[in-house]
């Protein structure tokens, strides 16, 4: 049998590798370390949640913000809309009232027409009516007139029969 050589420590031995606490030691090193990781992460994670609410508030406001930018267009779009309405109406009132006013100096000067008309027709009645009566007064004349003529025609043919009568006798 053969022992093997045996060699000097320092020249074969490996390097030495650093002695390894016990594990409740190094538990005990790790422990504040791991408690300090474990709450960074929890405040990252609570940092997390508050950043996605936020996150989440913010494309809230975005999106009642675009509503808003939209109702404020449509409001400008029905105000652009009622003030064109306006400037036509407003158009439309004028030329209706300059129609109205050429109307109103038409209608002034028909009723001054038919002022002097129903003057003008007054006169003639008035004309007429003594045109009437100076006619009525003068058939009434002829009319006596002929009564009195034929009342001597009758007067002298009963004269001329008699006259007849006589000289035939």
């Amino acid at each position: 049998m053969m022992i093997p050589p045996v060699s000097s420590p320092l020249a074969t031995s490996p390097p030495a590798a650093p002695t390894s606490p016990p594990p409740s030691i190094v538990q005990e090193d790790l422990s504040p370390v791991v408690r300090d990781l474990r709450r960074k992460v929890s405040q990252l994670e609570s940092e997390k949640a508050d950043l996605a609410s936020a996150l989440e508030q913010q494309r809230d406001v975005e999106t009642r913000a675009q509503r808003a930018e939209q109702l404020l267009q449509d409001e400008r779009d029905k105000y652009q809309k009622l003030h064109e309405l306006t400037r036509r109406l407003e158009g439309d009132v004028r030329e209706l009232s300059e129609d109205t006013k050429r109307k109103d100096t038409t209608v002034a000067a028909l009723s001054s027409e038919k002022t002097a008309l129903q003057a003008s027709v007054q006169d003639l009645n008035q004309r007429l009516e003594r045109d009437i009566r100076k006619l009525s007064e003068e058939v009434k004349q002829r009319d006596a007139a002929l009564a009195a003529l034929s009342s001597e025609k009758s007067t002298l043919e009963a004269s001329i029969k008699r006259l007849s009568g006589i000289e035939s006798s």
